[in-house]
């Protein structure tokens, strides 16, 4: 039996082009909270997360709290309202419990998985499409470092309780698996990094910065070996760590360079995504003829769907805010 051979499309894609989007037995949900190490004062964030969905997708149910109203069309999706309370740290699959939820419903959809999405689908005998076991492991930082060789910048695992930090370094420090700024510093300011313990442990690595511009491709994968690059952007970094949103742009932007490095890094991650399919974000660092991959975020990024928007439109870029 011949093996797969590695198939990368780029294309525009918008929503109608993704069946998993538009599944009438399916609730559809975003809750960003497993990758936040502190909501509380990320409130306004999480909010606006949890509503996303209500204004791109069209006819579907969708988990929305009850802060959707004020900007999504009522008519637009059929809305099951789990109302947010004064404490932001109640994931909405906890909430979702207290909802009338329609029998035809025989489906999760999760953006960004969580431990209690999980319960919540076993629950109500549902099936998910990517499970928070399989988060943990497509988004091993380390593992992908291991798998991408010379196309990252160069690392080392270290140890923070013993390591001597050095401010005039120019690295960064980055914990295995963990969410862009809350789990990223630079040598020159390690303001809220979390030392491991026995409760919280964590494996971190040092990286070489380098010098370029912060870059990501939107990707989603239809299964092993088999992807579609649907948007380019430049990345906006606040304090050398803290994705502030980005100019999305159309995937003709992407120079045949691009491509070549870009597929050459996808085959060397896929084996780690085994039957994944779904959204994925790919970051890297642009300079010149040079390209360093950084991380790939198996899941819906904040880039998603401002991408797929972009995309059905006649507009040749998008420049997208996310909440601070």
């Amino acid at each position: 039996m011949s093996e797969t051979i590695m198939n990368v499309d780029y294309r525009d894609l918008c929503v109608d082009d993704i069946p998993l989007l538009s599944n009438r037995e399916t609730l559809y949900t975003f809750d960003p909270r497993s990758i936040l190490d502190e909501c509380l004062g990320k409130h306004r964030y999480i909010v606006s997360c949890e509503n996303l969905l209500s204004n791109i997708l069209q006819n579907q149910h969708v988990a929305v709290n009850q802060y959707a109203i004020k900007h999504t069309d009522p008519g637009r999706n059929k809305l099951l309202t789990a109302e947010i309370s004064g404490d932001p740290r109640i994931s909405m699959y906890t909430r979702l419990k207290k909802v009338d939820i329609p029998e035809t419903i025989k489906h999760l959809f999760i953006s960004v998985p969580h431990p209690e999405a999980d319960r919540l689908a076993m629950e109500k005998g549902w099936s998910t499409n990517y499970s928070y076991a399989d988060f943990l492991d497509f988004n091993n930082k380390i593992a992908q470092k291991e798998r991408l060789g010379d196309l990252t910048p160069t690392w080392t695992i270290i140890d923070p309780k013993t390591y001597m930090f050095d401010e005039t370094e120019n690295c960064y420090f980055k914990r295995e698996i963990g969410a862009g700024g809350y789990a990223t510093f630079h040598a020159s300011d390690l303001t809220g990094m979390k030392l491991p313990s026995r409760k919280y442990p964590a494996r971190w690595y040092k990286e070489t910065a380098m010098e370029g511009e912060p870059r990501s491709v939107q990707v989603f994968r239809h299964g092993p070996k088999e992807y579609t690059v649907f948007g380019y952007s430049e990345m906006k970094i606040l304090f050398r760590k803290n994705y502030a949103g980005g100019l999305m742009r159309k995937t003709a932007n992407l120079t045949d360079f691009l491509h070549e490095k870009i597929a050459l890094a996808l085959e060397r991650l896929d084996p780690i995504f085994r039957g994944y399919t779904g959204f994925m974000g790919l970051d890297f660092i642009e300079s010149g003829k040079k390209l360093m991959i950084l991380e790939a975020n198996i899941r819906v990024t904040m880039a998603t769907f401002a991408t797929l928007q972009l995309n059905s439109s006649s507009r040749p870029e998008l420049e997208f805010y996310r909440f601070q």
